[in-house]
């Protein structure tokens, strides 16, 4: 069912509609061709009754000419009007428990949107508490991280340290090698000239050592020459001792004489 926009105009064009159709109007009927809330249509048809003009007072026509039928004719209108009221209370307690089984509803639906209320607060507040929790472990992975990242680059800049020392260890023996090979490279540009002067320095040490052999013979001749001589030498030095123990006998003597002869004289 299309729920209509409810103005009194719908309202009213539905109500009679209905009393077209030989029907009484009611809330439950209105609702269930307009939808919307019997709350809202409720003071829509009562207003909408009460501007009505009472068709059975004027449908209520006395007869003149036919005064023995006033007391039938009343009757019949009372009965009628008996009638119409008892089909208006009925209306009137038809929509008053349409009202009342709509306000039960309302009821039970405010319940469960309280239930359903105090739900969400509640879970509001674990939201709330699980927030700051996750509020709490978010700044502890932010210090983590910081420090791991601090860990990082002091690790980094270690490694980093250690590889330029290497790299410059690296270079310098590099340069090392570089100089070493340079001179290994000139040595080898000068090999040849060593190679004729180690030539040559063979033939002179071969023309020294043959000099070295002679002179080595000489030497052996000289010290030979120098024993015999060393000798000869001990062999004079021992004439002297003895020509100076003598003379020293001599001169004893010859003291001993003078002082004779002294002592004579």
């Amino acid at each position: 069912m299309t729920s209509t926009r409810i103005t009194f105009e719908t309202v009213t064009a539905a109500a009679e509609e209905i009393e077209g159709r030989g029907e009484t109007a009611s809330v439950r009927k209105v609702v269930a061709m307009l939808g919307g809330s019997p709350n809202s249509i409720s003071p829509l048809l009562k207003k909408w009754r009460e501007g009505r003009p009472d068709m059975h007072a004027t449908q209520v026509a006395i007869d003149p000419r036919i005064a023995a039928l006033i007391a039938d004719q009343v009757k019949t209108a009372a009965v009628e009007a008996s009638r119409d009221a008892e089909v208006r209370l009925s209306e009137v307690q038809d929509d008053a428990d349409l009202i009342a089984e709509a306000g039960r509803a309302a009821e039970q639906l405010a319940a469960e949107l309280a239930v359903e209320i105090e739900a969400a607060r509640a879970k509001v507040l674990q939201q709330s508490g699980q927030i700051e929790q996750m509020k709490a472990d978010t700044l502890q992975v932010k210090a983590d991280a910081v420090e791991r990242v601090q860990s990082a680059e002091d690790r980094a800049t270690a490694t980093v340290t250690k590889a330029e020392a290497s790299l410059a260890r690296e270079i310098d023996a590099h340069e090392v090698a570089r100089r070493a090979l340079a001179r290994a490279e000139t040595k080898l540009e000068v090999l040849p000239r060593l190679e004729g002067d180690l030539e040559v320095a063979r033939a002179e040490a071969k023309q020294a050592r043959t000099e070295a052999n002679a002179a080595e013979r000489d030497l052996a001749a000289v010290r030979a020459e120098l024993k015999s001589l060393q000798s000869a030498f001990e062999r004079q030095s021992a004439e002297i001792a003895e020509l100076k123990a003598a003379m020293k006998d001599e001169r004893k003597r010859a003291d001993a004489a003078e002082r004779e002869l002294m002592v004579r004289g």
